[in-house]
């Protein structure tokens, strides 16, 4: 059987695209949970409890949910947390709004990441 090199090529090809597309799927939903504790100290600890030896308490009478609570909430994943953080975060209009957290994309992946990591696994 005689191999057609315009079909071998192709089939090359279409590998190499297929698997190109799946890099930045994955790519975008990794993130770094060290540096996600990092900001979160510093953006989100004012209104979260972030960390439990976190250095003061949110200043919030009624504080937003911490990071344990949001981490073991049922149905939360990755895609949902890192849409809430990016879109839903409004102006701190009336002050009971969420801030936002002006994240970049990769800002936003580290926190997820790290949020993620606080699930207690039960």
């Amino acid at each position: 059987m005689k191999l057609d090199p315009a079909k071998f090529w192709r089939a090359i090809w279409a590998l190499c695209v297929l698997s190109a597309i799946g890099v930045p799927a994955t790519a975008q939903t990794a993130g770094d949970p060290a540096s996600g504790l990092r900001l979160a100290q510093k953006i989100c600890s004012a209104c979260h409890i972030v960390a439990r030896n976190q250095d003061m308490m949110p200043n919030l009478r009624n504080p937003a949910p911490s990071f344990f609570s949001i981490a073991d909430h049922s149905g939360v994943t990755a895609e949902k947390l890192q849409d809430f953080i990016q879109k839903t975060h409004r102006a701190f209009a009336n002050g009971t709004d969420m801030p936002s957290p002006e994240l970049t994309p990769e800002q936003t992946r580290d926190v997820v990441s790290y949020i993620l990591s606080l699930r207690s696994g039960g």
